[in-house]
């Protein structure tokens, strides 16, 4: 398949060709999800849709194939053939890659126009509607969703339409980001197959397409967190290589203060790391300087963070929620599934066989989750 770092013709048009039939596959039945409300998948509708896809997505992709062959053709040796070479610019790896993942998720957008309101958004919305806000969920992503509404109604004609430029931009995010992953592995010489194969993953993993339009701080704590996976990654590969590169130390502070910011769970999770990173400083042998700076950068977001989560909250004049929640987020989780699936007294099939021990439990959850009218 690969000649160093050459690909050859035949599979760039395999791999691009794939690529356009997913493209338009997924195009095709998010535009009748959108228009019918609901997919019949009988024999003759597949069999269209497969057809139309395999030739309009062969057809695009040796076309993107052949344009960017042209660009870069070479010859390699007398009879080798022509190659594809990889050595394309960082610019054109990124802003494919990111391209290429923003259309496969646009046929989810266009079919749950203007987004998917979650299971914390309605909340959400309420406070703001109420002018009441708590800091249960993060209040940097409820005044986001504030200033979404608010663009909406104010420029766009309905907040509706706010809320469809939000989802929208967030599926931008998520593209890009995921996009900035990529071209950073390209840069550190990973094979071209393997990222085309990430890249198709990326593309077709259908919970990346309803995260991206889901109005949940999942979405964006998800984008920050990919960040700082990647910061965390070059500072450790500078460390071993004794190098600095500030871009990366400041992608390593932004991340962490954008964890912190839009999961409150975002600055636990982050503790940990710390917790686990000092004694590496403090006790290692090896790139002790590289980690020390790393440390003071992570120490430096964590602390920014905290006086911006300290300053919304004073904004807003915020109530506090329940700072257990930092010390039992599977309980939570747990709490969710007696809470909708029964076992509290929530829905009408609860058979009532918890003891008033247990539902002391969940109710103090659920008055924390903002449900104030519930009474088991």
């Amino acid at each position: 398949m690969e000649q160093n770092g050459l690909l050859r013709k035949p599979i760039a048009y395999l791999l691009f060709s794939v690529m356009g039939f997913f493209f338009f596959f997924f195009c095709l039945t998010g535009r009748d999800l959108a228009v019918e409300g609901n997919l019949l998948w009988t024999g003759g509708y597949l069999a269209r849709i497969l057809l139309i896809s395999l030739f309009a997505g062969v057809l695009s992709g040796g076309v993107v194939c052949f344009v960017l062959y042209r660009l870069a053709e070479r010859r390699k040796g007398e009879g080798a053939g022509p190659v594809l070479r990889c050595a394309l610019p960082g610019g054109a790896v990124f802003g494919g890659s990111a391209f290429l993942l923003a259309v496969s998720w646009l046929p989810g957008y266009l079919a749950y126009y203007p987004a998917i309101c979650t299971y914390d958004s309605p909340i959400q919305v309420g406070q703001i509607a109420e002018h009441s806000y708590i800091d249960h969920h993060p209040l940097a992503h409820t005044l986001l969703i504030k200033a979404a509404m608010d663009f909406g109604r104010n420029v766009l004609g309905s907040a509706n339409s706010g809320m469809a430029s939000y989802a929208l931009l967030q599926l931008l995010l998520l593209a890009s980001v995921f996009a900035f992953g990529i071209w950073r592995l390209y840069r550190h010489g990973v094979k071209p197959g393997w990222l085309v194969l990430l890249l198709v993953i990326l593309m077709v993993y259908p919970f990346n397409a309803y995260l991206c339009i889901s109005v949940t701080k999942d979405t964006v704590f998800s984008a920050f967190f990919v960040l700082q996976v990647i910061s965390i990654f070059e500072l450790l590969h500078n460390a071993s290589r004794k190098k600095r590169v500030a871009w990366q130390e400041w992608l390593f502070f932004f991340s962490t203060l954008g964890m912190i910011l839009f999961r409150n769970n975002g600055q636990y999770a982050f503790l940990v790391f710390l917790a686990v990173l000092l004694p590496a400083v403090l006790f290692g042998r090896k790139n002790r300087k590289s980690l020390g700076r790393m440390l003071l950068w992570g120490m430096a977001g964590l602390l920014v963070g905290n006086i911006a989560l300290a300053a919304l909250f004073r904004f807003t004049g915020a109530q506090q929620g329940d700072r257990r929640e930092m010390l039992s987020m599977p309980i939570q989780q747990l709490a969710r599934c007696m809470i909708y699936h029964g076992g509290a007294g929530v829905l009408p099939e609860d058979d009532n066989t918890m003891d008033e021990a247990d539902r002391a439990l969940i109710r103090d959850f659920i008055l924390d989750e903002g449900y104030r009218d519930y009474d088991p």
